[in-house]
């Protein structure tokens, strides 16, 4: 008996206690993925164009042209077939509606790239009057700093009906004269707060905040919103000043803190959505103070680190910042699973149902991602989710890593994963353990004073 312990014992170090049990598909049934759910090359596409099965498709099956949408949009926004994205999503908004892939395409316009802006623009012209929804999201691109997309949000607004705000009447919105006087002023309030900010950064912040009143919506003006949020970071434990700024800090009773709360930054993104800074503000407000008391929560704690981070990458996947933004979200898994608390197969890393959780939604923004950061997130969902047992999920993540990584390396890895998925999987049925057994082990007359002590102990689990 000594013996078949020590066997199973062997299974789980050295192919872990998640390769012997693997949860239901149900767990990820309701999971979107960015996949379709049938062969995009044999039914939708033909060549580097759609088939003419897929124009059917799209136009004549809602269901099957919501699941394509994901698909429909990256092939729109880059790679070899984005005439056939352009057409599919042309199809499915004269055949559905507008209001069926506005989701799909919420974070073009918030991109920093121009290219991705006119895209979604020129989405928008297909679907005449059902942008109206989205006015205001036109509207936030008049000051971008792009006179392509000026210009075309400009002409969509007017063919919406809409009349233009006084202020962008004329062809730039603002006149060269206006803009000098602007730029002047802008220049010299981030000067003078920059050289003061240390000695003096209340003055700093007043100066910036009358600069900014007293400047319409110039797109120059977002370094001064990022500057004022930097310094109200810096100083949020200046008690006076934050107490007399109420909509811009929140009072923490249990530690008796205030914190900042990212206005500024906000707001920034708010107005100048297109501006070069935008994701700078977005990436900033990922590193606000965490006044979240999770305490031994392992799932609060992984949610406090995570949730900022997928919001940045929701609205900014091609930032310079999303590399960064991605890494923290693995490790806001890993650090978390090795922690005291998470550890081990009866840590509260593997029995948190809000763990569980927040890996099907990191899962599904990873889904979206650009395909360099889509693999870098996928390596380290997959693992996790081997680890809380769902190998069915695990295997089509690196089945997709494989079929749709450039980097040879990542393939190579993910095909090393499947191995010792399968080779894992044997070994625990080979020794009789069967799928969904938690096993709870102890070694007779090891351990504790009577002997039986628990068997992850003497492993370092």
């Amino acid at each position: 008996m000594k013996t078949l312990h020590i066997a199973i014992a062997l299974c789980f170090v050295i192919f872990g206690t998640a390769a012997c049990a693997d949860k239901s598909t149900s767990e990820c049934a309701d999971t979107p993925r960015g996949d379709l759910d049938y062969a995009p090359d044999e039914e939708l596409l033909s060549g580097k164009c759609l088939a003419e099965r897929g124009r059917k498709i799209l136009a004549t099956d809602k269901i099957k042209a919501q699941g394509a949408l994901s698909n429909l949009v990256t092939m729109y926004k880059w790679g070899e077939h984005q005439v056939a994205g352009e057409e599919g999503l042309g199809i499915v908004i004269k055949a559905h509606g507008c209001p069926t892939i506005l989701p799909f395409v919420e974070s073009m316009p918030k991109s920093s790239d121009s290219g991705y802006k006119l895209k979604w623009l020129h989405l928008m012209t297909l679907c005449g009057p059902g942008a109206k929804p989205v006015a205001d999201i036109i509207k936030s691109l008049f000051d971008d700093p792009d006179k392509s997309v000026r210009e075309q949000s400009f002409l969509l607004y007017t063919n919406l009906g809409l009349p233009l705000p006084l202020e962008y009447s004329s062809p730039t919105g603002i006149t060269p004269q206006k803009e000098a006087e602007y730029k002047s002023a802008i220049d010299k309030a981030y000067e003078y707060a920059t050289a003061v900010s240390t000695t003096g950064p209340e003055k700093a912040m007043t100066a910036l905040e009358n600069t900014i009143k007293n400047t319409p919506k110039y797109a120059a003006v977002a370094k001064l919103y990022l500057l004022l949020g930097r310094l109200k970071k810096e100083h949020q434990q200046n008690r006076d000043y934050a107490k007399s700024h109420p909509t811009e800090y929140t009072y923490f009773s249990i530690g008796d803190d205030y914190f900042y709360n990212g206005k500024q930054f906000t707001d920034l993104i708010a107005r100048f959505s297109g501006n070069d800074l935008a994701d700078d503000a977005g990436y900033e407000l990922t590193k606000l103070s965490d006044w979240n008391d999770c305490e031994d929560d392992v799932g609060c704690g992984i949610e406090s680190q995570l949730n900022p981070v997928l919001e940045f990458l929701k609205g900014f996947p091609d930032s310079e910042y999303s590399w960064k933004a991605v890494i923290r979200a693995n490790e806001a898994f890993t650090s978390h699973r090795t922690s005291e608390r998470g550890a081990g197969p009866d840590g509260n890393f593997y029995k948190s149902d809000s763990v569980r959780n927040s890996l099907k939604v990191y899962d599904t923004v990873a889904s979206s991602l650009p395909p360099k950061l889509k693999t870098e997130a996928y390596l380290t969902i997959a693992s996790l989710w081997t680890e809380l047992r769902n190998n069915k999920r695990a295997i089509e993540i690196f089945n997709t890593v494989i079929s749709e990584s450039p980097d040879g390396n990542n393939v190579e890895l993910a095909r090393k994963k499947l191995a010792e998925i399968s080779t894992s999987t044997k070994q625990c049925r080979r020794i009789g353990v069967r799928p969904q057994f938690h096993l709870w082990l102890h070694l007779p007359g090891i351990g504790g004073a009577g002997g039986g002590g628990p068997l992850r102990s003497i492993l370092g689990f």
